[in-house]
């Protein structure tokens, strides 16, 4: 079955990894994912965000996995299914670009704000024909800017009654969901 991505999509593969070793996202931890375990790694999928303007160049990558919100209440637990958003970079040097429409030169809004809403599009097309989930999960770095890209693209705070991971990343990272 072929899926309608978005053209700016596309699924991790050495051959554009090897042409873009000049990506970096500012952090050495999401640089060094994505050169040495993203294509291998059996726990996530990732998907490139390639420059509008320029199909062989990365702008950024999103990761996703499978995930559950567990929510806890009048003693017992529901699990609610999720797609989790475990990396999501974008080069530094589209940080704070706007992103141009194809069709003319009006502005449309930032390269972050598009790789975010480009990573729930595709969730959403994955959950509308492989696996079906109601929501989105991701832990964000605990800083202002980053959250506020999160939140203004439609992402909440766990609520209190929500179970949140206990590994040693996510421990540093704020846990937020976007509903379905």
């Amino acid at each position: 079955m072929e899926l309608e991505l978005s053209k700016q999509i596309r699924l991790i593969s050495s051959d554009v990894i090897e042409g873009n070793k000049e990506f970096d996202c500012g952090d050495q931890i999401f640089n060094k994912y994505l050169f040495e375990k993203a294509i291998d790694d059996f726990e996530a999928v990732t998907y490139l965000f390639l420059d509008n303007t320029d199909s062989s160049k990365i702008a950024g990558y999103f990761s996703l996995s499978c995930s559950c919100i567990v929510v806890e209440s009048c003693n017992s637990k529901t699990q609610y299914p999720a797609v989790e958003i475990s990396m999501l970079a974008l080069d530094k040097k589209y940080h704070k670009r706007a992103y141009q429409k194809e069709v003319s030169s009006e502005y449309c809004c930032n390269y972050s704000d598009i790789l975010i809403s480009t990573a729930i599009d595709t969730i959403r097309i994955l959950t509308a024909t492989i696996c079906g989930a109601t929501h989105i999960t991701l832990y964000s770095v605990d800083n202002e800017k980053a959250l506020n890209l999160y939140r203004r693209n439609g992402f909440d705070d766990y609520a209190e009654s929500f179970f949140k991971k206990s590994n040693f990343y996510s421990q540093m990272c704020v846990p937020l969901f976007f509903e379905m």
